[in-house]
């Protein structure tokens, strides 16, 4: 692994794990089309501890006063995700490889960031969410297992539809997020054959730049969804759908 290659998969990794655009849709994008190959799995799972890192930094204020049930209704919310892992996993080679299923789910994200942005800002607060609140983010949490849905996309919209205010609802999306991305990643070591070891300093410079582009994407995102202006991905995500089933169409038709 080279310096530049590291640093390239720190920046996707930093800029599409939050945006509500579908890191795992790019991904799967990149080693289709551009026969990008798939980093190792040590490395992989660094930079997702990067990203959650950033996660942990940016919403440090929330998560130092989380009260017990707020905590339980973190766990509640993560049993969706956790069941559709355990059902969908053996299928998630075959999902990540189906152009297909991947410009249809970038287009349900373009979808979900256009709902989002017509959603009015509720009135419930951190404090205030219920069961059923947590419930219903979490199954769409889960439902963002899919390659190409956007996980924040999917939870926010969730939020938000709820009656969440559209800060709670980017904070409690990304909340939820630390114990499904702890979890598949102690999956994806648990499943992995072997570990190689890895060259720091590309590693390092990867891990670096994910975790400064994650704290700017979070930023980014907090600041558009508090002024409803998720369309500009819904449209980036229209655009790349449509490419993508256009493509596939005009493939079959080849002779």
């Amino acid at each position: 692994m080279t310096s530049f290659s590291a640093v390239l998969l720190g920046l996707i990794q930093g800029l599409t794990e939050f945006l509500p655009v579908s890191s795992s849709g790019h991904l799967a994008l990149f080693q289709s089309l551009l026969n990008f190959s798939e980093p190792p799995v040590l490395y992989d799972v660094l930079l997702h501890g990067a990203t959650l890192l950033a996660v942990v930094y940016y919403f440090r204020a929330q998560l130092l006063v989380l009260k017990f049930k707020t905590l339980w209704l973190v766990a509640l919310a993560t049993v969706p995700a956790v069941l559709a892992g355990l059902l969908l996993g053996p299928l998630f080679t075959f999902l990540m490889s189906s152009l297909l299923l991947l410009g249809l789910g970038f287009l349900f994200t373009g979808w979900l960031n256009l709902w989002a942005d017509r959603l009015p800002s509720g009135q419930t607060s951190m404090t205030q969410i219920n069961p059923r609140q947590a419930w219903f983010i979490g199954f769409f949490q889960a439902v963002a297992i899919i390659p190409a849905i956007s996980r924040s996309g999917a939870t926010i919209y969730a939020g938000l539809k709820v009656g969440l205010t559209r800060k709670t609802a980017v904070a409690f999306a990304f909340i939820i997020s630390i114990p499904a991305i702890i979890g598949a990643n102690l999956y994806q070591l648990y499943v992995s054959a072997s570990l190689p070891p890895l060259p720091w300093l590309p590693v390092t410079l990867g891990l670096v730049t994910a975790f400064f582009t994650a704290i700017f994407s979070l930023r980014l995102l907090e600041k558009l969804v508090l002024h409803g202006r998720l369309h500009y991905f819904a449209w980036y995500c229209f655009a790349l759908g449509s490419l993508l089933l256009i493509g596939l169409f005009i493939d079959r038709l080849s002779p």
